[in-house]
């Protein structure tokens, strides 16, 4: 899957809006959109087609953590007046992507499925990683801090395109990442990603409670 062409519009008001947005900071909240959808439908997949319990149990934490993500983008595109894709134009291409990837409750399709969260993950880091070096727009690029410990978590997950339930036993070779952002988060970070897959991937002044709340939603996601 392809990334998917954006179309629809913004969630409810929740932060203040904030007049400065770059093409960066545009294409990477609407990347994180389709991210967090599609990676919530390839949890739920995961969950019902893998053969393996590791594999499921990623599958749950990607559902859980992708819900969180989406429930955050949401009014910060609607602060920062970036149109969001349609939820269900975006969930039904990534059932479909899923569907097709191989047959369910075979080792084929364990193997699909990590590799393409693998591949994923990495280009939905590296697209954080350039977001907060070269973003604009100050919400947006305190999100892409938020979802990077996030990403970097589910990246470890199925590194290699094989299945680690606990992230904590496997590491990224320096680099993989971007070592100038994973030094900037203390060596924590995300990635996701269907929508980037090549087989199917904040708060200013105005926002510093909404900001306050989102810190501490971060110690949350890392657990």
């Amino acid at each position: 899957m392809t990334v998917l062409a954006v179309a629809g519009g913004a969630a409810g008001p929740a932060v203040a809006a904030e007049t400065d947005v770059s093409k960066g900071d545009t294409t990477f909240a609407q990347t994180m959109n389709m991210v967090n959808l599609t990676e919530i439908v390839a949890g739920e997949y995961a969950q019902s087609s893998a053969t393996t319990e590791c594999i499921k149990q990623v599958g749950a934490v990607f559902v859980h953590d992708h819900r969180q993500l989406e429930a955050e983008v949401k009014p910060v595109a609607y602060a920062a007046r970036i149109p969001l894709a349609k939820a269900d134009k975006v969930e039904a291409t990534a059932q479909k992507a899923m569907a097709s990837l191989a047959k369910a409750h075979t080792a084929a399709y364990d193997k699909a499925w990590l590799n393409m969260m693998f591949v994923g993950h990495k280009q939905a880091l590296s697209l954080i990683d350039k977001e907060i070096k070269q973003g604009i727009n100050t919400q947006v690029k305190q999100y892409a801090q938020i979802a990077r410990p996030v990403i970097y978590k589910h990246l470890r997950m199925v590194y290699g395109g094989k299945c680690h339930s606990q992230a904590g036993t496997n590491t990224i070779p320096a680099g993989e990442s971007g070592k100038a952002a994973e030094a900037a988060s203390g060596g924590s970070g995300p990635a996701t990603g269907m929508a980037l897959s090549a087989g199917g991937a904040v708060l200013a002044s105005a926002g510093t409670a909404a900001g306050i709340v989102l810190l501490r939603r971060r110690r949350a996601y890392s657990r």
